[in-house]
């Protein structure tokens, strides 16, 4: 007997009239405008990028704008390429054991023999999640929901390893940079990930915010809630792993705010612009949790659960 799937992944990011929206904010920032009598949609849009130009409909960007969360990839790839922390490095991978990779930042180097794959720890851990969710949602249509579950714990681990990674790369830059302020001493020692981001907040912002600035947010509750999966899952502190599939589709979704949401507001914090991995978590598709009843003969009762 087939089983539906009990989770469901919609198909786009974002609604029509957000990407609409998105990619014309997007378009005036390119210095791209219309005429008074015209509409986008009656336009053929040309965008330049690295001396190479391509030409565009208004409804081919929304499309794209609503499959990946980003506005237009090329702009979005040039601010993350400028940006301080994270700008600069890409990936890279060789299959020949001949070759090797070397990578250096902040003063930390380090090399790969091929076979090899490098990259930023925060593409990969993006990466990571966008495709566990996938699996979560793609394994949902079985009885012992045993990959559900495995893609489930493999995908809370990815959400907290990505704060982490965030905070540890402007750790390894400060201290290149020579920074020597009490706080950041203090976030060099630290383990505790609520602390660190309090330190963080100390130590990279001008007014000296602190953890109050963003912790009675819906996007710190949902990050709490995450860590403390996380916790449950790395401590194993109980004699059982066990995951109620409606709560998994509530964790899955909480990636938006307690995640890609929490990042936006760090960044902000420091006056800075989202980047396009954060751009992509905080607009993930949405996981839907369907109640089935399963019947004998097949014609099995679906609902969607709220």
């Amino acid at each position: 007997m087939t089983v539906p799937h009990f989770l469901t992944m919609d198909e786009y990011h974002l609604s029509k009239k957000e990407a609409e929206e998105l990619v014309t904010d997007a378009l005036k920032e390119l210095h791209c405008h219309k005429l008074p009598n015209n509409n986008w949609g009656d336009m053929d849009i040309t965008i330049n990028h690295n001396g190479y130009s391509s030409k565009f409909k208004f409804y081919q960007l929304v499309k794209q704008a609503r499959l990946t969360g980003i506005a237009i990839e090329s702009l979005q790839k040039d601010k993350d390429l400028r940006d301080e922390t994270f700008g600069k490095y890409f990936s890279l991978a060789t299959p020949n054991h001949e070759l090797s990779i070397n990578t250096l930042y902040a003063g930390n180097s380090k090399e790969f023999r091929g076979p090899c794959r490098v990259a930023p720890c925060e593409d990969e851990l993006t990466e990571d999640i966008i495709f566990y969710r996938q699996q979560v949602c793609t394994n949902s249509n079985s009885n012992d929901f045993c990959l559900t579950c495995r893609y489930y714990r493999a995908y809370i681990l990815a959400c907290i390893s990505l704060i982490d990674a965030f905070i540890n790369r402007h750790i390894l830059l400060l201290r290149h940079q020579g920074c020597s302020s009490p706080e950041f001493q203090d976030l060099e020692k630290e383990f505790k990930i609520e602390n660190k981001i309090d330190l963080w907040l100390k130590t990279y912002t001008m007014t000296r915010k602190n953890i109050s600035a963003i912790n009675q947010t819906k996007e710190w509750n949902h990050f709490v809630l995450l860590k403390q999966e996380r916790n449950m899952l790395t401590h194993a502190v109980e004699p059982y792993y066990g995951h109620q599939i409606y709560e998994v589709a509530n964790s899955l979704n909480y990636v938006r705010t307690g995640i890609g949401g929490l990042l936006f507001l760090l960044r902000r914090a420091t006056g800075l612009d989202t980047l396009g991995f954060i751009q992509r978590l905080m607009t993930v598709p949405k996981v839907r949790c369907h109640e089935i009843t399963l019947k004998a003969d097949g014609e099995h009762l679906i609902k969607i659960r709220k």
